[in-house]
Order: C-alpha cells, then sequence, then structure tokens
C-alpha cells in the first residue's frame, strides 16, 4: 500500500484543479459532504442495505470506481489536514458486516465534520481513523489495495481531462 505515492499525486490533481477553482483551499465543508455523497453512492451500488430488492449488487469494475471516487476525497482531506504522513492501521473489517461498516465509516466522518465546525484541528489519529475505516470497506468489497491504487490512476487521469475541458 503506497499511500505517500496517491498524496503526491492527489497534490498534482490539486494544483490542477485550483488553476480554475481560486478559493479551493477554504473548501473542507464542500469535500466533507463529498465524500458523504460519495460513500452513499458506493452504499447504493453495492445494494448492501436493500434488503426490499432482488437485484443483485452492481458489476465490481462499476463499484471500484464508486469506490475510488470517495478515496480521492478522503485524501483531499488528509491534505486538508496537513496528514500526508498517515498511516492505515490495518484493522480487520471481516468481523462486521458490510452495512455496520458503511455506518461506522458515516460516524467517522461526522467526528472529523464536528472538528471542522468547532474550528478544532483534526488531529492525526482521527484522520487515520477515517482513512483506515475507508480502507477497510475497499478491503471488505473484496479489492486488493493493487486494484484500489490502479483504479485509484485510472480515474485521476479522467479527472485531469475533465479539467482541461471545464468539466
Amino acid at each position: 500500500m503506497n499511500l505517500p505515492k496517491l498524496f503526491e499525486i492527489q497534490k498534482v490533481l490539486r494544483e490542477h484543479i485550483a488553476e480554475s477553482c481560486k478559493d479551493i483551499d477554504v473548501l473542507v465543508e464542500e469535500r466533507i459532504l463529498a465524500l458523504y455523497v460519495e460513500l452513499g453512492e458506493l452504499a447504493n451500488e453495492t445494494r448492501c442495505f436493500k434488503y426490499w430488492i432482488q437485484k443483485p449488487p452492481s458489476i465490481k469494475k462499476k463499484i471500484l470506481e464508486e469506490y475510488v471516487d470517495g478515496l480521492h476525497f478522503v485524501i483531499e482531506l488528509g491534505l486538508d489536514f496537513g496528514h500526508e504522513d498517515c498511516e492505515y492501521w490495518g484493522e480487520d473489517p471481516s468481523q462486521q458486516k458490510i452495512v455496520d461498516q458503511f455506518l461506522e465509516l458515516y460516524r467517522r466522518i461526522e467526528a472529523i465534520s464536528l472538528f471542522v465546525k468547532l474550528e478544532k484541528a483534526v488531529e492525526l489519529p482521527s484522520y487515520e481513523h477515517l482513512l483506515t475505516g475507508y480502507i477497510n470497506i475497499g478491503k471488505a468489497l473484496g479489492f486488493t489495495w493493487d486494484q484500489i491504487e490502479q483504479a485509484y490512476l485510472e480515474k485521476n487521469e479522467i479527472n485531469h481531462k475533465r479539467q482541461e475541458i471545464g468539466y
């Protein structure tokens, strides 16, 4: 797992976006909301909570795409808080139902959001708790770090192209 590499790649994308968005450094609350939305889109594609339907989850590729969309915002928040030197704690996600993992991750995002709202520093352990929860969902969904990293790189390339065309 090469987190420093992803943080460096995300910095480059952030700089590219900053060329057209002069207030990019003050958008922490927007990134938190974006993470909530992306996490919801991921849950929607897994259909893990949709007990009332028979339709199976989306194909793994679509789920992975949604997963890395959220990962971009998790890393963005790490950049916002100055925690590029963070670590994944390696919690074992297999002991929890995936629905419980999603709910726990929403709580972790909310904890970060409260720090921001109260204008308090988000300490490294709080951020690592969020990052670890997010990585654990990817693992619970059956993705390897290599798959996640490759999908992240592909989406990053798309995001750069979108900036060039004024997406």
